[in-house]
């Protein structure tokens, strides 16, 4: 039953992505309007979008400042392994 959840979870959150992105000149709270009104709990999308700032901000700083996945990870207080997923992204 959690891989249910587990995978029902990710596909919100790369829906949520992918809308963000294509929406991003409306805002975050146009993003949020919108996947309230298909019934997701508002702090959930919230949630996602504040993982998305931080997986790109790690990204960023790996990649223009030279900086290791690992200091990256701590600096952004995420595991090492989600930032490892943020880069297969």
């Amino acid at each position: 039953m959690t891989k249910i959840n587990s995978s029902k979870e990710e596909a919100l959150r790369i829906r949520v992505y992918a809308f963000f992105n294509e929406n991003r000149s409306l805002g975050k709270i146009f993003t949020v309007r919108h996947f309230i009104a298909e019934k997701n709990p508002r702090n959930t999308v919230y949630r996602i979008l504040k993982r998305s700032e931080y997986l790109k901000g790690s990204k960023d700083l790996v990649k223009h400042h030279n900086i290791s996945q690992r200091q990256a990870a701590k600096k952004f207080d995420i595991s090492q392994q989600m930032k490892e997923a943020s880069n297969n992204t």
